[in-house]
């Protein structure tokens, strides 16, 4: 890393008056995957000299993604700092403090600080002013931008514009994975027709044996699916339809899945099993089950 970054060095050194927008987005799409993000040959100053060289939606898209994936990375740092500070004596965590503190001071710049500072909906408010940026510099023609754009709409509730975007990459792609991930957001932003987004789920299902999602995507996608089956249950009852989405938590191990089991259950004469194999039953009727067996 230290030799790639050295080589790097010394291009833009000698060719900098040569170099152009293409020469740097193209040296920091290299950083991007590296999830080398900081200095002066991290994948954001290489972005934005890129931006400023010629702001082309390409440029701008990806300096979006950036800086997203930058602020993720710093506030998962975040978070594993406070729980190791739990683990440790008082003392140790203010010794860990100012060390932390003269280390920031010597390396982080304001712009950065600000990115670490920022809330879920400050990050995705800059995401949309790049994604924006990109958009309008490719008029619309780049469908994995729009679906982007879509989904960081969605992010911050503006749900009708979201809904339009991530529609108009998904009817105008042929590419499997922006479908299943526009029919999947198009799902987990459809709050308000269940019967629309069941359509959105069985589309995005019948496209995931072709994609490789992470595992917050999954996690993300199986909520969806959770809250679907809940309000079925709410709404139709121990139905065919509500058994089928139930019974697709329990063989994709979804964690919550035996809870909504146990309400199906309750409702319905013909109970189905969950997670283990067994018909769950509550902690409240087994508690009642042993004491029960122990005065026998």
């Amino acid at each position: 890393s230290s030799g790639i970054n050295a080589e790097y060095g010394q291009i833009i050194k000698e060719y900098h008056h040569l170099l152009d927008a293409k020469v740097y987005r193209d040296l920091a799409s290299v950083k991007l995957n590296r999830r080398d993000f900081d200095g002066e040959l991290g994948a954001i100053n290489l972005l934005e000299k890129s931006v400023e060289a010629l702001p082309t939606s390409q440029a701008y898209h990806m300096l979006g993604k950036a800086q997203f994936l930058k602020w993720y990375k710093d506030r998962r740092k975040k978070r594993r700092r406070r729980v190791v500070a739990k683990e440790v004596t008082l003392n140790d965590v203010k010794e860990g403090d100012e060390d932390q503190d003269q280390t920031g001071a010597e390396g982080d710049s304001p712009t950065e600080k600000k990115l670490e500072d920022m809330d879920e909906g400050e990050m995705f408010q800059l995401i949309l002013s790049y994604y924006e940026s990109a958009a309008k510099k490719c008029y619309n023609s780049d469908l994995e931008i729009l679906l982007d754009l879509g989904v960081v709409c969605g992010r911050l509730g503006q749900f009708n514009r979201a809904s339009q975007l991530i529609k108009q990459a998904v009817l105008n792609s042929e590419d499997i994975s922006i479908q299943e991930r526009g029919y999947r957001y198009l799902a987990i932003f459809e709050l308000k027709d269940a019967k629309q987004a069941e359509e959105y789920l069985r589309e995005c299902l019948s496209r995931q044996h072709f994609v490789k999602l992470s595992e917050i995507e999954k996690h993300e996608f199986w909520e969806r699916v959770y809250g679907h089956a809940e309000e079925l249950l709410i709404e139709k009852g121990p139905a065919a339809n509500t058994q089928y989405w139930i019974k697709l938590l329990v063989e994709n191990l979804f964690p919550r899945a035996d809870h909504i089991v146990e309400l199906y259950n309750k409702e319905s004469h013909t109970p189905l099993r969950g997670l283990n194999g067994e018909i769950p039953v509550s902690k409240k009727t087994a508690s009642r089950k042993h004491s029960r067996s122990r005065m026998m």
